[in-house]
């Protein structure tokens, strides 16, 4: 359904630079759909919400669903948080215990999150992992 709506334009992804465009990403049990802040594209994507409801007979939890807006906030973000019917996300944020960033990280949130990913994998493991691999494990997972 979501390729559907893409390629007959009812969604439009976000082109970060030199990146093909990003519309969804799926983590766990999460689904993230990065989109152009425009009120037609948000109706086009709760209209898909809607669709995915009715077909799997899942519901989405509205009530933990966020809307993160990129841009400048002049009440824009919340006019779009309505039409889909969630809240508005600020940054910075977490997502699984880690932060979430409008612009690449700082090299201190880097810090913390190889900290992190040691203390998650600890002991011997951790030891094995140089500094490269331990970014491209955590890009991994």
């Amino acid at each position: 359904m979501t390729n559907e709506a893409i390629s007959n334009n009812l969604i439009k992804g976000l082109s970060p630079i030199n990146v093909s465009k990003v519309t969804l990403n799926k983590f766990a049990d999460d689904t993230f759909f990065f989109c152009e802040a425009r009120s037609r594209y948000m109706r086009h994507l709760r209209f898909l919400w809607r669709l995915f409801e009715w077909a799997s007979g899942m519901e989405i939890n509205r009530e933990k669903s966020k809307l993160y807006y990129l841009g400048k906030e002049n009440g824009k973000e919340i006019r779009l948080a309505k039409i889909l019917e969630c809240r508005v996300g600020t940054f910075p944020s977490k997502y699984l215990g880690l932060p979430l960033f409008p612009k690449p990280p700082p090299k201190e949130a880097w810090r913390e999150i190889i900290l992190k990913l040691h203390r998650k994998i600890g002991g011997w493991q951790a030891k094995l992992l140089s500094r490269g691999e331990n970014l491209y494990w955590l890009m991994r997972s």
